[in-house]
Protein backbone atom coordinates (compact mmCIF):
# COMPACT_ATOMS: atom_id res chain seq x y z
CA UNK A 1 0.00 0.00 0.00
CA UNK A 2 2.75 2.55 0.77
CA UNK A 3 4.33 1.61 -2.35
CA UNK A 4 1.16 2.44 -4.30
CA UNK A 5 1.14 5.73 -2.68
CA UNK A 6 5.07 6.20 -3.27
CA UNK A 7 4.13 5.54 -7.28
CA UNK A 8 1.14 7.90 -7.30
CA UNK A 9 3.23 10.76 -5.67
CA UNK A 10 6.15 10.20 -8.01
CA UNK A 11 3.49 10.21 -10.94
CA UNK A 12 1.44 13.46 -9.75
CA UNK A 13 5.04 15.49 -9.41
CA UNK A 14 6.30 13.78 -12.96
CA UNK A 15 3.46 13.32 -15.70
CA UNK A 16 6.00 12.51 -17.77
CA UNK A 17 6.48 9.13 -16.55
CA UNK A 18 3.14 7.80 -16.46
CA UNK A 19 3.21 9.11 -20.01
CA UNK A 20 6.16 6.88 -21.06
CA UNK A 21 4.80 3.86 -18.88
CA UNK A 22 1.21 3.88 -20.21
CA UNK A 23 3.07 3.59 -24.15
CA UNK A 24 5.19 0.49 -22.38
CA UNK A 25 8.31 2.53 -22.15
CA UNK A 26 10.74 2.47 -19.73
CA UNK A 27 11.06 5.86 -17.51
CA UNK A 28 14.51 7.04 -16.69
CA UNK A 29 15.37 6.75 -12.94
CA UNK A 30 14.91 9.09 -10.51
CA UNK A 31 12.25 11.15 -12.87
CA UNK A 32 14.22 11.46 -15.94
CA UNK A 33 12.63 12.10 -19.64
CA UNK A 34 12.31 9.09 -21.91
CA UNK A 35 15.09 6.65 -21.04
CA UNK A 36 17.29 6.17 -24.40
CA UNK A 37 19.49 3.84 -24.92
CA UNK A 38 22.64 5.75 -25.99
CA UNK A 39 24.24 5.14 -29.12
CA UNK A 40 27.25 3.84 -27.76
CA UNK A 41 25.17 0.67 -25.96
CA UNK A 42 23.29 0.22 -29.17
CA UNK A 43 26.10 -0.19 -30.90
CA UNK A 44 27.59 -2.28 -27.83
CA UNK A 45 30.11 0.46 -27.14
CA UNK A 46 31.12 1.08 -23.10
CA UNK A 47 30.06 4.42 -22.22
CA UNK A 48 31.78 6.86 -19.64
CA UNK A 49 30.89 5.99 -16.11
CA UNK A 50 28.42 7.61 -14.11
CA UNK A 51 25.82 7.61 -16.59
CA UNK A 52 27.54 10.14 -18.94
CA UNK A 53 27.04 10.16 -22.79
CA UNK A 54 29.73 9.46 -24.22
CA UNK A 55 32.84 7.04 -24.34
CA UNK A 56 35.54 7.74 -21.34
CA UNK A 57 38.11 9.05 -22.75
CA UNK A 58 40.61 6.80 -21.53
CA UNK A 59 39.20 4.20 -23.48
CA UNK A 60 39.03 6.05 -26.76
CA UNK A 61 42.39 7.16 -26.06
CA UNK A 62 43.53 3.28 -25.59
CA UNK A 63 41.01 2.50 -28.68
CA UNK A 64 42.60 4.89 -31.05
CA UNK A 65 46.30 3.56 -30.31
CA UNK A 66 47.37 1.37 -32.79
CA UNK A 67 50.43 -0.59 -30.82
CA UNK A 68 53.47 -0.49 -33.76
CA UNK A 69 55.25 -3.83 -34.05
CA UNK A 70 59.07 -4.02 -34.33
CA UNK A 71 60.60 -4.87 -37.77
CA UNK A 72 64.38 -6.22 -36.87
CA UNK A 73 64.73 -6.45 -40.56
CA UNK A 74 63.05 -3.23 -41.42
CA UNK A 75 65.43 -1.68 -38.75
CA UNK A 76 68.33 -3.12 -39.84
CA UNK A 77 68.11 -1.90 -43.66
CA UNK A 78 66.92 1.33 -41.97
CA UNK A 79 70.63 1.29 -40.47
CA UNK A 80 72.70 0.47 -43.89
CA UNK A 81 71.07 3.15 -45.79
CA UNK A 82 71.86 5.95 -42.53
CA UNK A 83 75.56 4.40 -43.12
CA UNK A 84 75.60 4.49 -47.09
CA UNK A 85 73.77 8.02 -47.00
CA UNK A 86 77.12 9.03 -45.02
CA UNK A 87 79.33 8.10 -46.17
CA UNK A 88 77.85 8.90 -49.58
CA UNK A 89 77.65 12.08 -47.63
CA UNK A 90 81.47 12.33 -46.79
CA UNK A 91 82.41 11.61 -50.75
CA UNK A 92 80.35 14.95 -51.76
CA UNK A 93 81.46 16.98 -48.92
CA UNK A 94 85.30 15.95 -50.03
CA UNK A 95 84.45 16.97 -53.13
CA UNK A 96 82.72 20.30 -52.92
CA UNK A 97 86.26 21.38 -50.72
CA UNK A 98 88.08 20.31 -53.65
CA UNK A 99 86.15 22.39 -55.63
CA UNK A 100 86.51 25.09 -52.90
CA UNK A 101 90.12 24.66 -52.85
CA UNK A 102 90.21 24.72 -56.85
CA UNK A 103 88.10 27.91 -57.05
CA UNK A 104 90.63 29.20 -54.68
CA UNK A 105 93.40 28.95 -56.16
CA UNK A 106 92.36 29.62 -59.73
CA UNK A 107 91.25 33.58 -58.02
CA UNK A 108 94.67 33.97 -56.89
CA UNK A 109 96.63 32.71 -59.79
CA UNK A 110 94.06 35.27 -61.70
CA UNK A 111 94.85 37.81 -59.66
CA UNK A 112 98.53 37.21 -60.04
CA UNK A 113 98.90 35.60 -56.25
CA UNK A 114 101.52 32.95 -55.72
CA UNK A 115 99.71 31.93 -52.43
CA UNK A 116 97.85 28.53 -52.89
CA UNK A 117 95.34 26.16 -50.68
CA UNK A 118 97.26 22.72 -50.76
CA UNK A 119 94.58 19.94 -49.64
CA UNK A 120 95.73 18.45 -46.07
CA UNK A 121 93.73 16.64 -43.40
CA UNK A 122 93.90 19.85 -41.38
CA UNK A 123 92.72 21.56 -43.95
CA UNK A 124 89.80 19.19 -44.81
CA UNK A 125 88.61 18.88 -41.19
CA UNK A 126 88.73 22.95 -40.90
CA UNK A 127 86.63 23.24 -44.03
CA UNK A 128 84.03 20.40 -43.51
CA UNK A 129 81.86 23.04 -41.65
CA UNK A 130 80.83 24.54 -45.10
CA UNK A 131 79.60 21.76 -46.47
CA UNK A 132 77.22 20.59 -43.39
CA UNK A 133 76.07 25.01 -43.48
CA UNK A 134 75.29 23.92 -47.68
CA UNK A 135 73.30 20.71 -46.24
CA UNK A 136 71.44 22.14 -43.26
CA UNK A 137 70.18 24.81 -45.74
CA UNK A 138 69.38 22.86 -48.46
CA UNK A 139 67.61 19.61 -46.03
CA UNK A 140 66.07 22.08 -43.10
CA UNK A 141 65.10 25.45 -45.95
CA UNK A 142 63.24 22.67 -48.59
CA UNK A 143 59.67 23.67 -47.12
CA UNK A 144 60.02 26.52 -45.79
CA UNK A 145 61.07 28.09 -48.98
CA UNK A 146 58.11 27.45 -50.58
CA UNK A 147 56.51 29.68 -48.15
CA UNK A 148 59.09 32.41 -47.55
CA UNK A 149 59.44 35.60 -49.69
CA UNK A 150 61.55 35.49 -52.88
CA UNK A 151 64.95 36.58 -51.53
CA UNK A 152 65.17 34.05 -48.93
CA UNK A 153 63.98 31.59 -52.26
CA UNK A 154 66.74 33.30 -54.23
CA UNK A 155 69.41 32.85 -51.29
CA UNK A 156 68.44 29.11 -51.17
CA UNK A 157 68.96 28.74 -54.72
CA UNK A 158 72.49 30.36 -54.77
CA UNK A 159 73.42 27.77 -52.01
CA UNK A 160 72.28 24.57 -53.69
CA UNK A 161 73.93 26.16 -57.04
CA UNK A 162 77.47 26.55 -55.24
CA UNK A 163 76.77 23.30 -53.52
CA UNK A 164 76.72 21.65 -57.30
CA UNK A 165 78.93 23.95 -59.13
CA UNK A 166 82.01 23.25 -56.09
CA UNK A 167 81.19 19.32 -56.02
CA UNK A 168 81.14 19.81 -59.80
CA UNK A 169 84.88 21.18 -59.78
CA UNK A 170 86.08 19.34 -57.49
CA UNK A 171 85.27 15.73 -59.72
CA UNK A 172 86.62 18.11 -62.60
CA UNK A 173 89.74 18.92 -60.72
CA UNK A 174 90.40 15.12 -59.78
CA UNK A 175 92.54 13.10 -61.65
CA UNK A 176 91.60 9.76 -62.89
CA UNK A 177 94.47 7.95 -61.94
CA UNK A 178 93.40 8.88 -58.45
CA UNK A 179 90.06 6.99 -58.46
CA UNK A 180 91.11 3.63 -60.38
CA UNK A 181 88.25 1.61 -61.59
CA UNK A 182 86.02 4.45 -61.11
CA UNK A 183 88.55 7.09 -63.27
CA UNK A 184 85.40 7.08 -66.31
CA UNK A 185 83.43 8.73 -63.36
CA UNK A 186 85.66 11.88 -64.23
CA UNK A 187 86.49 11.04 -67.43
CA UNK A 188 84.22 13.19 -69.33
CA UNK A 189 81.33 16.14 -68.87
CA UNK A 190 77.87 13.96 -68.96
CA UNK A 191 79.16 11.52 -65.84
CA UNK A 192 80.70 14.38 -63.78
CA UNK A 193 77.23 16.24 -63.97
CA UNK A 194 75.14 13.14 -62.82
CA UNK A 195 77.58 12.25 -59.84
CA UNK A 196 77.81 15.68 -59.21
CA UNK A 197 73.82 16.08 -58.61
CA UNK A 198 73.97 12.40 -57.06
CA UNK A 199 76.13 13.68 -54.26
CA UNK A 200 74.46 17.02 -53.67
CA UNK A 201 71.34 15.53 -53.12
CA UNK A 202 70.86 12.18 -52.60
CA UNK A 203 73.14 11.83 -48.94
CA UNK A 204 70.63 13.95 -47.50
CA UNK A 205 67.78 12.51 -48.98
CA UNK A 206 68.71 8.96 -47.81
CA UNK A 207 69.38 10.26 -44.77
CA UNK A 208 66.41 11.85 -43.83
CA UNK A 209 64.31 9.41 -44.58
CA UNK A 210 66.37 7.11 -42.57
CA UNK A 211 66.27 8.82 -39.86
CA UNK A 212 62.52 9.35 -39.81
CA UNK A 213 62.10 5.41 -40.06
CA UNK A 214 64.61 5.02 -37.24
CA UNK A 215 62.22 7.05 -34.90
CA UNK A 216 59.58 5.10 -35.71
CA UNK A 217 61.18 1.81 -34.72
CA UNK A 218 62.44 3.03 -31.30
CA UNK A 219 59.13 4.42 -30.85
CA UNK A 220 57.87 1.06 -31.84
CA UNK A 221 60.60 -0.64 -29.34
CA UNK A 222 58.97 1.65 -26.30
CA UNK A 223 55.40 1.02 -26.96
CA UNK A 224 56.19 -3.09 -26.68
Amino acid sequence: MRDEEYLRALLEQNPAMGRQQQMGMPAAPYGGGMGRQQPQQQMGMPTAPYGGGNIGKGHLGRMGKAKASFNPVGVSFTLVALALGGLAWLVGARYTIDGIIWMFNLAMATVGESYRLEASRNLYLGMLVIPIIFSMVEWGMGKLVLKSEWETRILWAVVILIDLTTTGFGLAATEPGDLGILAWAVSSLLPIIGITFFLTFWPEWILKWGWRKLRVGWNSIAGM
